[in-house]
């Protein structure tokens, strides 16, 4: 960017980033087996850690930190933002972002089929896409983010199983 003599922003420009290899990212998280690694302006990259395999590469309007990323199926991810307000869902991948305002502020964003389930503050829970309300134990619906398994959700020592 750069500023007039006044300080004044003059003019500002955003570029796509170049590859991984040639570009360090600029902030990087850690979840559930997988890396996210947030380069340039508005683009995320996954890795599995267990083999390096990219899961997905994505582009956002607009800048996407790793920690708000949940990693869905085929190579899409869904992040909550705007960051401490949470009251949009961000589903991207494969070239497209859908931004889908939820009906009010998120607690948690875990996958969910071919997409996301969304825990609001207020204890009700959705499926996205679709807006399916799901009903959700209160202790899940209202608690810290679960763990995705197999077998189902877990949190704070307990598990829910898939049948929702």
């Amino acid at each position: 960017s750069c500023h007039d003599e006044r300080e004044t922003l003059a003019w500002r420009r955003r570029w796509s980033a170049p590859p991984v290899a040639s570009a360090p990212g600029h902030a990087l998280a850690f979840r559930d087996g997988w890396v996210c690694v947030a380069e340039g302006q508005g683009r995320l990259r996954v890795f599995d850690l267990g083999d390096g395999t990219q899961l997905a590469d994505v582009g956002l309007r607009g800048d996407g930190l790793p920690h708000q990323v949940v990693l869905l199926a085929g190579g899409r991810v869904a992040l909550l933002g705007p960051v401490g307000v949470d009251t949009t869902l961000i589903l991207a991948g494969s070239g497209e972002e859908v931004r889908i305002p939820l009906p009010g502020p998120a607690r948690w964003c875990v996958p969910f089929g071919d997409g996301a389930l969304v825990a609001l503050r207020d204890g009700r829970c959705i499926a996205y896409p679709g807006l399916r309300e799901t009903d959700l134990p209160a202790a899940l619906a209202t608690g810290e983010a679960p763990a995705v398994t197999a077998k189902g959700l877990a949190s704070g020592g307990r598990l829910w199983p898939w049948i929702f």
